[in-house]
């Protein structure tokens, strides 16, 4: 089973662009805008959102092009959040470098929704993360239904899903998101989680 990597193998994947070049595009040119898209369309007006892992921005770029608050994004690799600052010039002083384990982290503006996109499986202790969460905050996350060597888990049904997280939250909904990758007979698919922090 993998573990957890340090920022540094992070730090290299955001310099070397990952993946088609994923983070070195914004989000309409990215392969993985079907997932950001799909968790963007969730917020409503009255969202105020929180991103842990927010990665080199292109979900924050989306959620403020769609019109929605966000807060602040949070991420532990220090050229991602570059990038993100680069990727969203009108909001730089929303992003911060920080670890996912520490509880400040949690308390660094007002909010309603926190978002974890593409984050928890890459986490030893996830549960322990969303233990911060404040009580009643609408939770939204993304979870991958495949094995890599940067995933700690992954979750093969739904009822996984609702073993490993409903004791912290309570889901309401799971979609499932497909991604061609590579090429149209190259398919994934993730886990879309919406809930509310117990």
């Amino acid at each position: 089973m993998p573990i957890e990597l340090p920022a540094q193998y992070y730090n290299l994947m955001f310099i070397n662009g990952g993946k088609q070049d994923a983070y070195h595009k914004g989000p309409h040119d990215s392969f993985m805008f079907i997932l950001w898209d799909a968790i963007a369309r969730k917020l409503n007006p009255e969202s105020h959102v929180a991103e842990f892992g927010c990665g080199a921005g292109q979900l924050a770029n989306l959620i403020s092009e769609y019109g929605f608050d966000y807060v602040y994004g949070m991420d532990i690799a220090e050229r991602g959040v570059e990038i993100a600052k680069e990727m969203n010039p009108r909001i730089t002083e929303k992003f911060y470098i920080g670890s996912i384990y520490d509880e400040k982290n949690f308390r660094l503006g007002e909010y309603n929704t926190a978002i974890f996109c593409e984050v928890l499986e890459h986490i030893d202790d996830d549960l322990k993360a969303l233990s911060y969460l404040p009580s009643g905050v609408r939770v939204i996350i993304s979870v991958p239904t495949a094995e890599s060597k940067e995933h700690v888990r992954f979750f093969k049904s739904q009822h996984e899903i609702h073993e490993h997280y409903g004791e912290l939250i309570d889901i309401n909904s799971i979609e499932e998101i497909l991604i061609p990758i590579n090429n149209p007979g190259n398919i994934h698919f993730w886990f879309v989680i919406d809930g509310i922090k117990k």
